[in-house]
C-alpha cells in the first residue's frame, strides 16, 4: 500500500522527497566535499549534482530561477579573487609580466599592488575562486529544493529567532532576482507605451 504525501508546505511551495533536515545534511556534506578537497574535479563534479539536483527535484519558482544566478554570483566573486591575489600576491617564480607597483601605507596594511604577475599565483587564485562556485552552486541547489518552513518548524525552540532570521536570509536572493526580472518587465512595457505616444 503506498501512502501519498503532499508536495506543498505550509509557504506554498513544493518541496523535493526529501526532509528539510536530509537536504541540510546533504548541503553540509558537499560543501565540506568542496572546502576540504579543492580539486577542479571534485568541484565540477559538486556543480553538476548540484544542477541535476536542481533539475529534477526543485519546483518551478523563483527558487529554482536563482540557482543560475548564484552561480554567476560565484563566478563574480572567483573573479574578483583571482584579480586581487594577481595584483597583491608576489612569489617570485613564473612571472607572466610585471605592472606599475605602488606600496599602501602602513595604515592600510603595508602591503604592494601591482608588480609581477605570476602563474602559480593566478591558478592558485583560479582553483580558490572555483571552490566559491562550488559552494554557491550547494547554497543554490539546497535553496532551491528545501522547504524553509519546514526547517524552521524542525529547529529547536531556542533557536527560533536564529532560524527566522536564517530563513529570510534564504529567501532574500530569489525574492530579489524575481522583483528585479518584474521592474525589467514593467520598465520595458513604460518604455514601449512612451515610445508609441
Amino acid at each position: 500500500m503506498e501512502v501519498s504525501r503532499s508536495t506543498t508546505t505550509t509557504d506554498g511551495r513544493g518541496r523535493g522527497q526529501w526532509h528539510a533536515v536530509a537536504w541540510l545534511g546533504w548541503a553540509l556534506a558537499a560543501t565540506t566535499v568542496v572546502q576540504l578537497a579543492p580539486s577542479p574535479v571534485y568541484v565540477v563534479l559538486v556543480v553538476a549534482i548540484c544542477a541535476l539536483i536542481v533539475e529534477t527535484h526543485a519546483e518551478p519558482g523563483p527558487y529554482r530561477r536563482a540557482f543560475p544566478a548564484l552561480i554567476l554570483l560565484g563566478l563574480a566573486f572567483s573573479l574578483v579573487r583571482v584579480a586581487l591575489a594577481a595584483l597583491t600576491t608576489h612569489i617570485g617564480e613564473r612571472v607572466l609580466f610585471t605592472l606599475p607597483q605602488a606600496t599602501l601605507p602602513r595604515l592600510l596594511g603595508g602591503f604592494t599592488v601591482g608588480g609581477t604577475v605570476e602563474t602559480g599565483v593566478i591558478l592558485d587564485a583560479l582553483v580558490a575562486g572555483f571552490v566559491i562556485v562550488g559552494v554557491m552552486a550547494v547554497f543554490g541547489a539546497l535553496n532551491a529544493v528545501m522547504s524553509h518552513a519546514e526547517l524552521l518548524q524542525t529547529a529547536p525552540r531556542a533557536f527560533h529567532e536564529v532560524g527566522i532570521a536564517v530563513t529570510v536570509a534564504l529567501a532574500f536572493v530569489p525574492r530579489s532576482e524575481e522583483h528585479t526580472s518584474e521592474l525589467q518587465s514593467h520598465s520595458f512595457i513604460s518604455y514601449a507605451v512612451f515610445c508609441l505616444k
